[in-house]
């Protein structure tokens, strides 16, 4: 069972750097990320309910990346903890 949690948390490393590393993706993240920060500079000082939802929208795209970083994280473990696991002794050696 814990085998089978951790090949799936490898499975979605990899859908998760395939992810980050698209070169579309990271266009797509880099240009809203630059057009809300334009937007949040150009914004009247006085509006504080507009800059606090242009703020809420670069921490949501920051969220949005450390999530897949996580997952990233969480499959290096598991391939981790693969690598090391002892095998597991049959019934029959157990008993001998």
């Amino acid at each position: 069972m814990e085998k089978d949690k951790a090949r799936l948390q490898i499975e979605r490393k990899a859908r998760a750097e395939a992810i980050l590393n698209n070169p579309l993706h990271e266009e797509a993240f880099s240009n809203l990320k630059e057009s809300i920060v334009k937007s949040w500079a150009t914004c009247d000082i006085h509006d504080k309910d507009a800059q606090a939802f242009y703020h809420a929208q670069i921490c949501s795209l920051d969220l949005i990346k450390q999530y897949y970083e996580t997952i990233i994280q969480n499959g290096r473990i598991a391939e981790q903890k693969i690598k090391i696991a002892p095998p597991k002794q049959s019934i029959l050696k157990k008993v001998i």
